[in-house]
């Protein structure tokens, strides 16, 4: 949420990953791979390094839905801590689902984000899934208003 023209914070304080999914299609005769793993190494998200993966040989797009496994630390819920949640593989033109529970505590600072770029106070924006600027993200949030 946007405090200033240059300033926010974040919305939400905890998040739980359940699922990530990606799709990609690639060019008739082509072939294409997407792939998910939680692989976390920082105490507190650990994940327990599966990945998930799939081809595809241009006739049905490569398809997965990876969630954490329930005893690793990657299934817990976690603060926002700017730490690494899962990795991804996918070619240019992957559609990346994140399926997330959020929440808000009341008893929380607020969390500073990086800066943004003419936002109007008290709006709230979503950034790249790599959590950079929007001009310089790989992972652009197809959802409105960005920055």
């Amino acid at each position: 949420m946007a405090l200033t023209t240059v300033t926010a914070t974040q919305l939400f304080d905890q998040v739980k990953v359940n699922a990530v999914e990606l799709w990609h299609n690639p060019a008739l005769g082509g072939s294409s791979q997407v792939a998910v793993q939680f692989a976390g190494a920082t105490v507190g998200s650990s994940g327990d390094g599966k990945v998930w993966s799939d081809n595809s040989m241009g006739i049905e797009p490569a398809h997965v839905r990876a969630s954490p496994n329930k005893m690793s630390q990657a299934a817990q819920w976690q603060s926002f801590s700017g730490n690494t949640a899962f990795l991804l593989t996918g070619p240019v033109g992957t559609i990346i689902d994140v399926d997330l529970t959020l929440r808000t505590v009341a008893t929380s600072a607020p969390v500073a984000t990086p800066a943004v770029v003419a936002a109007t106070a008290g709006e709230v924006y979503y950034r790249g899934l790599d959590s950079v600027a929007i001009a310089t993200s790989n992972l652009v949030p197809q959802a409105f208003p960005t920055r």
